[in-house]
């Protein structure tokens, strides 16, 4: 009929698009009134629809690359399936088969399913963006990391620098010194340059949470940063591993300990001040009770700090990974852990609620092009005329 091509799909994928932004919408005025779930109306809403539009682009796709309805439904659980199993809820990315599994970040196969998207923005927003939470969130992530770094970081680090001691005169022992060496100046570099980080922060008054006072006196951190710094070259010179050696990096590692206990109670010092204050006004204790009850899921707030986690801290591959507290760490590129906070992206630390929104949106747009083009249509036309040709199947 000589009609454009992408006026014809543009025109289906809009109404699609339409009746979908009012059944999701329906349905969150319903699901989140029935479920209790309190504002953030327009935050599920948003991920609800832009998952929708993905639905409605795979569904087109398939539509328009197989002829025969029986096929296209036996498809459907094969496509749902995975979305089921590797969205990182049913289970988690580091307990599946070690060849799809990861340790450090979501693995690809979990990265490729749309609906691991949509649940960890969801997870992560209403966390962090409750009208409860959102008030100390900043304290309880500076908390977490001073605890994990007092209480399993640093005896970790020991525990490998006393293997050292007891394995650096072992010849048979060599590949495990070796290997526990290694993990102490990788370990140690990465933390004392993130140690300088926080403290370059504080002396030039970025942080406003807490007055620098707070934390330590001023000469005080300078004081630590110098040792840090000098710190920083015990690895730089040919290393002789001995008992010497271990009191420096015993000493480093009490300086940091000291750094990060007054760093958790700074932090808890002031948000303790901020809930006193609010529980000081009339009927204030009550108030933030129901608040708390009101906006605060400890279902929630059990998976994303992954609670059930007996292992706070494993090593994988030469370095320490913190498996406690995901909520609260930061990723350091596009691809993070499970439920991290923000991502980076162009360099900058963005709401994982922004970049998971994103990345469907351009998963749902990828599809769009694959229609435009028949892209999916024409890979099966090509395995069909495959399979003929090399006697799988025969010609219709």
């Amino acid at each position: 009929l000589n009609l454009s091509r992408f006026s014809y799909l543009s025109s289906k994928v809009t109404i699609m698009f339409i009746i979908s932004a009012i059944q999701t919408f329906t349905y969150i005025i319903l699901g989140n009134f029935i479920l209790g779930i309190e504002s953030m109306y327009l935050d599920y809403w948003l991920i609800l629809f832009v998952s929708s539009s993905f639905a409605n682009m795979l569904g087109l796709n398939i539509s328009s690359a197989f002829n025969s309805v029986v096929t296209i439904y036996i498809l459907i659980p094969i496509l749902l399936i995975p979305q089921l199993l590797l969205s990182g809820v049913i289970v988690k990315f580091d307990k599946l088969n070690p060849s799809l599994a990861s340790q450090t970040v979501v693995p690809i196969a979990g990265e490729m399913m749309v609906s691991r998207w949509a649940f960890e923005a969801l997870a992560v927003n209403q966390f962090k963006e409750n009208k409860f939470e959102k008030q100390y969130y900043l304290f309880d992530k500076a908390m977490s990391t001073a605890n994990f770094k007092r209480n399993f970081w640093i005896p970790a680090v020991k525990t490998r620098v006393t293997m050292c001691l007891n394995y650096y005169e072992k010849k048979e022992r060599i590949q495990k010194f070796n290997h526990n060496l290694q993990t102490i100046k990788t370990e140690l570099s990465k933390e004392i340059n993130q140690v300088l980080n926080i403290i370059e922060i504080l002396n030039t008054n970025k942080n406003n949470l807490i007055p620098l006072k707070n934390y330590l006196p001023k000469e005080r951190l300078e004081s630590l940063k110098n040792i840090l710094k000098e710190s920083k070259n015990i690895f730089t010179d040919p290393v002789v591993f001995n008992k010497d050696f271990a009191k420096k990096i015993n000493y480093t590692l009490s300086n940091i300990k000291s750094f990060y206990t007054k760093y958790y109670n700074a932090h808890s010092k002031r948000k303790n001040i901020i809930i006193s204050q609010l529980q000081k006004k009339d009927n204030g204790k009550a108030l933030f009770l129901k608040k708390r009850d009101k906006f605060q899921n400890e279902s929630l707030s059990d998976l994303v700090k992954n609670n059930d986690e007996l292992n706070k801290i494993i090593s994988h591959d030469g370095i320490l990974i913190q498996k406690s507290d995901p909520i609260y760490r930061e990723s350091e590129g596009l691809r993070a852990h499970f439920f991290a906070p923000s991502k980076v992206l162009f360099g900058k630390q963005i709401d994982t609620f922004w970049i998971n929104t994103l990345v469907i949106i351009m998963m749902s747009f990828l599809l769009f092009v694959s229609l435009y083009f028949d892209i999916l249509k024409k890979v099966v036309d090509w395995i069909g005329l495959l399979s003929t040709k090399i006697g799988l199947s025969k010609e219709s």
